[in-house]
């Protein structure tokens, strides 16, 4: 497995060395470059962004001070939530609030009130979706199996097929790896009855 440690202060800099110490193959970023380049000599890789570090690794752990450098780790630009992650399993409530610009693939379910100010990426869908699912949601692209997100959209004509393909190629060209059932096709759907939502989403169906 690979993991991912941003936070490489007193605490996190221990733990951090306790997965080396345990053969993990291990990425850090840090503001401190002394520290970066001391886990670096201990044969650690070494991101220069949250962004670059999301996209490299299967575990992120962080150890940060307060909430809001969380916060803006998690959100700000080059952010974790910049890159491209890609969850096996449940997701919680609250999640994903708001995702900006990267990629995200949930392998399995996700639960209430998640993307809710959803600005602009991607994000996969491949189990069952909560209540108030992307509720402020201003841009982006959802891919789903679940109808009832659709109701408020207005359904595409045929001829966004190619737009769709181009949408499917992009995301397997980042996972490296096929996600996406052959045998599924994708309806696209677009512009929420609010004006100003400039989302759009792709069912799958049979």
């Amino acid at each position: 497995m690979k993991v991912g440690f941003i936070g490489l202060g007193n605490v996190g800099g221990k733990l951090a060395k306790s997965l080396l110490r345990n053969k993990f193959d291990l990425t850090v970023r840090d503001l401190d470059k002394d520290l970066t380049k001391s886990f670096s000599d201990l044969g650690a890789k070494v991101a220069y962004s949250a962004k670059e570090l999301a996209e490299q690794v299967d575990l992120i752990i962080t150890c940060l001070p307060s909430p809001q450098i969380c916060a803006e780790v998690m959100e700000g630009n080059e952010g974790i939530l910049d890159g491209f992650i890609y969850v096996k399993g449940n997701v919680g409530n609250d999640s994903f609030q708001r995702v900006r610009r990267g990629n995200i693939i949930i392998d399995g379910n996700i639960g209430n009130d998640a993307c809710r100010e959803m600005i602009s990426g991607s994000i996969l869908i491949k189990g069952s979706i909560g209540n108030s699912f992307g509720i402020d949601i201003k841009r982006g692209s959802i891919f789903i199996k679940d109808r009832k997100l659709t109701r408020d959209y207005t359904q595409s004509n045929d001829a966004e097929y190619n737009f769709i393909k181009f949408y499917l190629t992009q995301l397997k060209s980042i996972l490296k790896k096929k996600i996406f059932l052959e045998k599924k096709k994708l309806k696209r759907y677009y512009g929420n009855k609010d004006k100003n939502n400039l989302s759009e989403i792709f069912l799958f169906t049979a």
